[in-house]
């Protein structure tokens, strides 16, 4: 009996971490998408130079991302885990500097969910 509760608590977890590197998976080539969309504005605030570093510093960060989800963060280091918890910190700041709580709050509170529920176990390294 205890066996099988184990493989059922075992295959939750499991699924909660698939959908936890999804999310964020979609998170990162999402916000990729969104920054180098700045390039193809045309009544675009930002002169053109300002257009290219954002779209760059976008793909910078889109394909970091996208590395430690779809490596470490999958393979369950909590090093990774810990690293992504700046992406609701990038979030929020935006909340707090610019008062766009639409989308970036809600936002924030889905990768961080994501992040929570792909919580890596504790080891005896961790301690």
């Amino acid at each position: 009996m205890s066996s099988s509760v184990e493989v059922s608590d075992q295959s939750i977890r499991s699924g909660r971490r698939t959908a936890s590197w999804i999310v964020l998976t979609a998170m990162a080539v999402f916000a990729t998408v969104i920054g180098v969309s700045v390039l193809f504005v045309t009544d675009d605030p930002f002169p053109r130079d300002a257009g290219v570093l954002i779209a760059s510093f976008a793909v910078l960060g889109g394909v970091l991302a996208l590395a430690v989800v779809l490596g470490p963060y999958r393979r369950g280091e909590r090093w990774a885990w810990n690293t992504l918890w700046i992406y609701p910190a990038f979030l929020v700041s935006h909340v707090v500097a610019l008062g766009t709580v639409i989308p970036d709050a809600v936002l924030a509170v889905i990768v961080a969910i994501a992040l929570i529920l792909g919580r890596p176990a504790r080891t005896s390294r961790d301690a």
